[in-house]
């Protein structure tokens, strides 16, 4: 997780999400806790079943109940830019995979903001040939649209 967080800070403002097999809780991995302090949130927080355990050790596990050998082990971090995609999310307990629940977030791409900064790269300010030699100068110029 740490290495995922340093590549998400990176991107600065962009919507980025980490999705894991943590195999670690939140509330005993320093790192994440340090992540989830510092503007990034668990995407199931807030749901009903947030706090259900994703991973079961046993065969037999329903996939919902709290009992030896199960854990919250499974997560969906975003960023802040990344949260406000989110419209809903749940989890699917009907997968084939058998000793994990799945988490899904449904995103809202409508909310995304289209636009862009974009740097030119800067040109030669054309003059006049008949200007003297000490009044033309060569000017950069740059764009941002």
């Amino acid at each position: 997780s740490r290495l995922a967080d340093c590549a998400a800070a990176r991107v600065g403002s962009a919507p980025y999400f980490i999705c894991m097999d943590a195999n670690a809780a939140i509330d005993s991995n320093p790192h994440l806790l340090h992540m989830l302090q510092h503007g990034w949130s668990n995407v199931s927080e807030g749901t009903p079943d947030h706090l259900l355990p994703t991973y079961g050790g046993v065969q037999d596990w329903d996939r919902i109940t709290n009992c030896a050998h199960t854990t919250r082990i499974d997560y969906v971090l975003a960023n802040a830019a990344a949260r406000s995609l989110v419209k809903d999310f749940c989890y699917l307990r009907d997968l084939p995979a058998k000793s994990h629940v799945g988490l899904q977030a449904t995103l809202d791409l409508g909310r995304l903001d289209q636009t862009a900064a974009r740097l030119l790269s800067p040109g030669i300010f054309e003059t006049s040939s008949t200007w003297d030699e000490n009044n033309k100068w060569e000017c950069g110029r740059s764009e941002i649209r």
